[in-house]
């Protein structure tokens, strides 16, 4: 019975912690795709190949995990402030500052896998990008800052309130089932 019941646990936390993982990954797709989209406008690209989504959707999927494992960490709890502003100002800049460690980290592993020293790989990665990764860092925290307000307004609402508002769904019944109105 016991075990059961820890299994059941498990699937649930499993099942929950999958569908914010999607749902964080394709949020952020979305947001990259975008980017990428916008650039090859502006560089007059009609050809643009359908390698850059796929990248996309690999750096999503890598963003998103570095976001969850944050979030598990519960990375800026502790420095929450009354005022929503100041809150998600606080924790998208805890968060990016993760994403940005976390991917020059990325950077270096792969740079070892390849023969180079972790100096090397972050030599090679900031070499002469310095003002593309600082717009890629504040596209980033731009990315950041809707997701993290969306948190912090679930909290303070309750799942239930925050999920009737943003999807419609769940709206308030009498005990037959019966909706007011």
């Amino acid at each position: 019975m016991e075990s059961q019941r820890h299994a059941n646990g498990v699937r649930t936390r499993l099942a929950h912690e999958l569908k914010a993982f999607a749902g964080l990954s394709l949020y952020l797709y979305v947001c990259l795709g975008a980017i990428l989209l916008y650039r090859a406008a502006v560089a007059g690209e009609h050809r643009y190949g359908a390698l850059p989504y796929g990248t996309a959707a690999i750096k999503a999927l890598v963003l998103a995990k570095f976001v969850l494992i944050g979030e598990a960490a519960r990375l800026g709890e502790r420095l929450q402030s009354r005022r929503l502003a100041v809150a998600v100002l606080q924790r998208s800049v805890l968060f990016l500052l993760l994403l940005v460690a976390l991917t020059a980290v990325e950077d270096v592993v792969a740079g070892q896998l390849h023969g180079r020293s972790a100096g090397q790989a972050l030599a090679e990665t900031l070499a002469g990008r310095q003002w593309e990764i600082a717009a890629s860092c504040l596209l980033l925290w731009l990315v950041l800052l809707p997701y993290i307000a969306m948190q912090h307004l679930r909290a303070a609402m309750g799942a239930d309130a925050w999920r009737r508002i943003v999807f419609g769904r769940g709206e308030a019944s009498d005990s037959a089932g019966r909706r007011p109105g």
